[in-house]
């Protein structure tokens, strides 16, 4: 049996990363975390982490800053954000993210994107 790839998903809501394991539990193995240093760290130390899933808007330095700092330091990595608000238009909506959805999202919304964003992807990155 082969490994299910590695996504890191990162929102200050604990309930939303519960969810999120629980949707996404039967093809990725989810790592989480409540805050973007911690996120920081754990892409540092995780070479098989394979996408990234974000919140917009965590207290700390904020789902918009993790992309930046993700873009630089990992520039394939795919990003999904989340946000509970709608963005302005489609360039505010991925803000350098490969795909963007609002909360409350739809299981088989996020399973979707999640497939196409991350299903295969090799671990380099």
């Amino acid at each position: 049996m082969s490994e299910k790839p590695v996504l890191l998903a990162v929102d200050d809501e604990e309930l939303i990363l519960d969810l999120l394991v629980d949707i996404l539990e039967g093809e990725f193995t989810l790592l989480t975390t409540t805050n973007v240093e911690s996120a920081l760290r754990i892409l540092q130390s995780s070479a098989a982490i394979v996408g990234l899933i974000t919140d917009l808007h965590i207290p700390d330095l904020n789902g918009r800053e993790l992309i930046r700092q993700v873009r630089r330091h990992y520039p394939r990595l795919p990003i999904l954000a989340l946000s509970g608000t709608y963005p302005s238009s489609q360039e505010d909506a991925t803000l350098n993210g490969d795909a963007f959805l609002a909360k409350p999202f739809e299981v088989d919304e996020i399973r979707a994107v999640a497939h196409r964003l991350f299903g295969g992807v090799p671990a380099n990155r």
